[in-house]
């Protein structure tokens, strides 16, 4: 399978869930660039988007999707997985109407989030076929 390095940003207000996520995606070969504090990680965005964001929901002053929805204002491009320890019907209908490309609930294991991650990757390489063959005509 074609694979290419995508540049992720991982939110989630827990240093420690950061660094667990960070280690996971890093092993599995891309880029990560990790946030504590979700404003931080949108002004980040606003000047590099990135390919990927794995973030949690629950994070004091905005929460995930809030924090979704002004990204997907500035870049439509980019996909989002949320890894959260909220178990709700609501959780799961508002991440369906963003278009989320995965829910985990607390905890996700590397294989989950592995196969997530190159679901990402194939979208991503998909698009960027078919740029090319609309750029050869």
């Amino acid at each position: 399978m074609e694979k290419s390095i995508l540049q992720v940003l991982v939110v989630d207000d827990e240093l420690e869930t950061v660094e667990i996520l960070t280690g996971m995606v890093e092993a599995m070969g891309h880029e990560v660039t990790p946030f504590t504090d979700p404003y931080r990680a949108i002004q980040h965005f606003i000047k590099k988007p990135g390919d990927l964001v794995l973030t949690d929901l629950n994070m004091p002053h905005i929460d995930g999707f809030e924090m979704i929805k002004q990204m997907i204002k500035r870049q439509r491009t980019t996909q989002f997985i949320i890894i959260t320890g909220e178990k709700s019907s609501t959780t799961v209908f508002q991440a369906r109407n963003l278009n989320i490309s995965a829910l985990f609930f607390k905890p996700v294991f590397f294989d989950q989030l592995e196969l997530a991650i190159q679901q990402v990757n194939q979208k991503k390489l998909y698009w960027i076929e078919k740029l090319q063959e609309v750029a050869k005509h």
